[in-house]
């Protein structure tokens, strides 16, 4: 089994059982289409996420990092972290501060709003955020941050007597807000968590958290099969096709590690000839592999277009040169604004893992999301350019 980071360590006896299964179907070599190597900061992310202990230098540095996905997840370990030492309280308000005021991002917004929900010494500046909307009696409702803002004072014991106060506030919709948050401070997610702990855990869930995680599936024998059957279809692809092939991605439940013997095939088609793409289709039908989506990748107009974020995503049957000569024309087209938008893609799909929850009976899937989209989210673009440049020279 190959040495691959994970959040949580296997039972001896489950470890063996994978050994023996990957012994028996050795089709199953990992075939990630591109993995990462992790910038210090996310390794030390990591580890403190594994650990659930903080380090007060490592999260400044997620905080102040130019990289969005070290952000999220310096916001994530605050908000999982109660009892933050007052020195750490210090130096970090100022940071979710700006997150609050000038993200653009409404989920890094969110999150600072929770890392906040730790921290008294927050409540001042919750407080202005409350108040500084003026208030006018036809307001359609409270601002994003006003809302927030409230349900976040909500959760600091501190914060509640003023949450009191404001359901006396002249302005109706701060006072129903108010008044909705302190019927909300119940142990609803303490229930939840209980509700996950009943669920039998199936597979290798472990390995969801990892940069290969497609072995993590308990339905071994038909990932086998659908392997084999996929390199037996790219190869009469080539056979027809020849170099305007590049190759097939195949992603979702199938590269993800929650494969059940009814899932749908999600895949692309790399290859100069968008053709191609139909002759796939009917070659996966004839073995009942049920493809959806029929994307393309190619050359167009001189530029690589089409489904481009498959070129760093799943798991890839095909020429591993000439996959990484369109990843590296890709990288060299397209912008720093046009990157981030298909990081932020890669990052949603890789991590989205509900249906995982059902196949693998997961007790900590908001963990294992963070995990991989560490994992498996690229670098920004000069970063990931640099790598590629890397790879292709050691062809």
């Amino acid at each position: 089994m190959p040495k691959i980071f994970t959040l949580e360590e296997p039972s001896r006896e489950k470890k063996e059982e994978l050994i023996e299964k990957l012994r028996q179907y050795p089709e199953l070599k990992p075939r990630v289409t591109v993995t990462w190597p992790l910038s210090k900061e996310r390794e030390t992310a990591l580890e403190m996420i594994k650990s659930e202990r903080i380090e007060e230098k490592a999260i400044i540095n997620l905080l102040k990092s130019a990289d969005f996905i070290e952000n999220r997840a310096g916001l994530y370990i605050l908000s999982q972290t109660p009892n933050i030492p007052k020195g750490l309280e210090k130096k970090a308000i100022p940071f979710l501060k700006e997150f609050i005021l000038e993200s653009q991002d409404g989920e890094i917004k969110e999150r600072a709003f929770k890392a906040l929900s730790w921290m008294p010494g927050s409540l001042s500046f919750l407080t202005e955020l409350i108040e500084a909307e003026k208030y006018s009696r036809w307001r359609a409702k409270t601002t994003d941050n006003q809302n927030l803002a409230i349900k976040t004072i909500a959760n600091i014991p501190e914060g509640q007597s003023f949450l009191k106060n404001l359901t006396k506030s002249k302005d109706w919709w701060v006072k129903k807000e108010a008044e909705q948050a302190l019927e909300e401070i119940s142990p609803r997610k303490e229930a939840a968590q209980e509700k996950q702990k009943e669920m039998p855990e199936k597979g290798y869930p472990w390995l969801l958290a990892t940069r290969k995680p497609l072995f993590a599936t308990p339905f071994t024998q038909e990932l086998a099969t659908r392997i084999l059957e996929l390199d037996k279809i790219e190869k009469k692809l080539r056979e027809k096709n020849g170099d305007k092939l590049v190759g097939i991605v195949v992603y979702g439940s199938t590269a993800k590690g929650y494969l059940k013997s009814a899932s749908d095939l999600d895949y692309t088609v790399i290859s100069e000839d968008p053709q191609v793409v139909k002759q796939f289709k009917k070659l996966a039908e004839s073995l009942d592999l049920c493809p959806v989506h029929d994307h393309w990748v190619g050359p167009e107009e001189g530029k690589i277009s089409g489904y481009v974020n498959a070129l760093f995503t799943g798991i890839f049957f095909g020429q591993r040169k000439k996959l990484l000569e369109y990843q590296k024309k890709y990288l060299t087209q397209i912008d720093e604004d046009g990157w981030h938008k298909i990081r932020r893609i890669i990052m949603i799909a890789e991590s989205s893992i509900l249906r995982a929850q059902r196949v693998l009976g997961l007790k900590e899937r908001e963990k294992i999301e963070e995990a991989i989209s560490l994992l498996r989210t690229p670098p920004p673009r000069k970063k990931a350019l640099e790598i590629i440049n890397q790879r292709l020279s050691a062809k």
